[in-house]
């Protein structure tokens, strides 16, 4: 009983979501970095799509009049989700040249969500402008139109790839990985935020049996669970 009541001393989590302020293109404050998708505050798979896609779109005629130096790319994307993934796909139908980096895995948020969730195409009043396919479907289903569609138009994603930092360097950015430097135009940062879940700052919590997600129900049939 102890544990619970330390839990209810703590109280609420004060802690309030405050997201970057955005120009033309959603350009960040950091000049020729650009947020999109759930780090930007747009959760919802469409808007990640839209958001991803049409920020290519709005780069590209700039960019498409610049040949970069070798080595060089006019964008480097970082984060594979539905986000990423649809400005990847807008770069290849522009003709921009990109990398696109995951710390894990192409879309690992929604690997992750649990078996046979239904995926609802919201808004219903928005369409998708992006070049990935999006419709009322399942997690599964999702998963398996993404991934073919992604092998046939050629998106490879480096992975496991860390963004460690973004450096200024000769007039040019450099993204610094765990794969080395890459020197490119434009950043484009398409980060998920469910990598790393809101702890309950207990002893215990990094045992293995405790985990921060649930994938499959069933795995734990006729075992002893506790929800936090």
């Amino acid at each position: 009983m102890k544990l619970f009541g330390d839990l209810f001393h703590r109280g609420a989590d004060k802690e309030i979501l405050i997201f970057p302020k955005l120009g033309p293109a959603n350009e960040s404050t950091r000049k020729s970095v650009h947020l999109v998708g759930d780090v930007a505050g747009t959760p919802l798979i469409k808007n990640c799509l839209n958001m991803g896609a049409e920020t290519v779109r709005a780069l590209a005629p700039e960019l498409s009049k610049t040949d970069p130096e070798p080595g060089t790319t006019h964008l480097v994307i970082v984060g594979a989700g539905a986000a990423g993934l649809a400005a990847a796909m807008e770069a290849r139908a522009q003709g921009l040249s990109y990398i696109i980096i995951d710390q894990t895995r192409p879309l690992d948020t929604i690997e992750r969500f649990h078996k046979g969730k239904p995926i609802f195409a919201e808004p219903s009043t928005m369409d998708n402008t992006s070049r990935l396919w999006f419709g009322e479907t399942s997690k599964e289903e999702l998963l398996a139109a993404w991934h073919d569609q992604l092998a046939r138009e050629n998106i490879e994603v480096r992975c496991p790839c860390v963004m460690q930092d973004i450096m200024d360097r000769d007039g040019q950015l450099v993204v610094k990985t765990s794969q080395g430097e890459y020197p490119c135009l434009r950043v484009i940062l398409a980060l998920g935020k469910q990598g790393e879940p809101r702890r309950l700052r207990i002893p215990g919590e990094d045992l293995a049996k405790c985990r921060t997600s649930l994938s499959d129900p069933d795995d734990f049939t006729d075992q002893d669970v506790v929800v936090v």
